[in-house]
């Protein structure tokens, strides 16, 4: 539940009242008239927050007109000033030496980083949560970033013409979210409650993905969620034994190439320093393990590459532009047409 706080309550009031009628309009594209009558506003700032959630939750792709566009991205700026922004930058790292030191662990809202990328650990349908109120990643990134999310991972599946295969990774833009990119990965899901090989296998691809991903794209950093734990079912230590091994393997093979980014900071500095033989000791990766996204949804990993390397996307759902906000549906053709000249490259 979200609560009007600060100075501008009546401001925020005002924001609810003017999304939530252009949201009860909208949802006669996809409602029926008798659930349209069970959804009714009633006047009172937090209870209409509610509904209002509900329907952005329940509400198929389309169009925001710009009006409503400016409403939404108001009221959204608001309660992610509420929230706070956490800087993955201020975050102590790991290790102070070796592969870890590339690395930071932070227990929260993952909806509050500000970051090149945030993963969410999506369906393979790309279009969020569809339950109003579940307490998952999909649902909580997707409600922070506003309708134009979904609008743009609508387009990225209409044009595959599939659902997206588990173990890839797409970027889209950050919109409302503190983050500049979304990173979405479809986990495997686990039957029985015991990891199958092809399983971890799917788990690894994953992260591994992402972090190609975010790597070609030019964003110096990733915040990594816990894929899969959820209602997919994979179990949270083994989860997080195939994630930090994969990660630390990636930052050692992408080593080298951080060379190239002297001034990028400190993080090039992690980077380096896994292309050394150096290992972590077994308690710290034995902490890191235990420690490492215990929960679905407010738990996550930062890992920061240190370089960018500003190269297209091979799956890239919108342009990645910090804070862009799409009032229409046609959101991707310039980036489909980028990815397929990437592919047949």
């Amino acid at each position: 539940m979200r609560e009007a706080r600060g100075q501008h309550v009546e401001d925020y009031g005002t924001l609810v009242a003017q999304t939530l009628a252009w949201a009860v309009d909208d949802a006669r594209r996809y409602l029926s008239d008798s659930e349209l009558a069970r959804l009714t506003p009633t006047g009172r700032v937090e209870a209409d927050r509610r509904l209002l959630d509900t329907l952005l939750t329940l509400r198929e792709p389309g169009t925001v007109p710009s009006q409503a566009a400016d409403a939404i991205g108001a009221l959204l700026d608001a309660e992610a000033r509420d929230r706070g922004v956490v800087d993955v930058a201020t975050l102590p790292r790991v290790a102070s030496s070796g592969p870890l030191s590339a690395m930071a662990l932070w227990q929260g809202d993952i909806t509050r980083l500000r970051v090149g990328a945030v993963v969410n650990a999506a369906n393979s349908a790309l279009l969020g949560c569809r339950v109003p109120g579940h307490a998952c990643i999909d649902n909580a990134i997707h409600a922070a970033a506003g309708p134009w999310l979904r609008n743009a991972c609508a387009e990225h599946v209409r044009a595959q013409g599939a659902p997206e295969p588990t173990g890839t990774a797409v970027l889209t833009p950050g919109f409302s979210l503190p983050a500049q990119a979304v990173i979405h990965t479809v986990g495997p899901v686990v039957s029985g409650g015991e990891p199958t090989e092809e399983n971890a296998r799917l788990l690894a691809s994953c992260y591994r993905s992402c972090l190609e991903t975010a790597w070609s794209a030019g964003l110096d950093s990733i915040a990594l969620c816990s894929v899969s734990t959820g209602a997919f079912g994979y179990p949270v230590e083994q989860a997080a034994r195939v994630a930090l091994t994969e990660v630390l393997d990636w930052l050692g093979e992408h080593g080298d190439s951080a060379g190239a980014a002297e001034a990028s900071g400190p993080a090039v500095g992690a980077v380096r320093a896994c292309s050394s033989s150096s290992t972590p000791s077994p308690s710290v990766t034995l902490r890191c393990t235990r420690a490492f996204w215990r929960s679905t949804r407010a738990a996550s990993g930062v890992v920061l590459p240190g370089t960018q390397v500003p190269a297209a996307s091979r799956r890239v759902a919108a342009p990645v532009t910090p804070r862009a906000r799409h009032h229409s549906h046609g959101l991707a053709a310039e980036a489909t047409k980028s990815s397929r000249a990437a592919e047949s490259s």
